[in-house]
């Protein structure tokens, strides 16, 4: 869970123009999400990392971390997070 609010967190502060917290959350949740081995945490950080590259104008980095989360939400059959990716 706490993954999964840094990755929130994140997103929020991209929104408010804030680039350097959205990278210290996504860092954050980062560092936490390979051990959980949990679905949730891993598509949420996705998710903040493609937008995070979005605000900063790296669309590669959002198109990779995009298709990693299509790929991640197909395998678990979860068509929400498919869509939202």
């Amino acid at each position: 869970m706490l993954s999964e609010s840094l990755s929130r967190a994140a997103t929020i502060e991209d929104v408010a123009g804030e680039p350097e917290a959205a990278a210290r959350f996504i860092d954050e949740a980062a560092a936490l999400a390979p051990d959980l081995h949990d679905f949730p945490a891993t598509i949420e950080l996705l998710q903040s990392r493609a937008i995070h590259a979005i605000f900063a104008g790296d669309l590669e980095l959002a198109r990779a971390a995009s298709l990693e989360g299509v790929r991640l939400a197909g395998d678990c059959g979860d068509l929400y997070q498919l869509e939202a990716m």
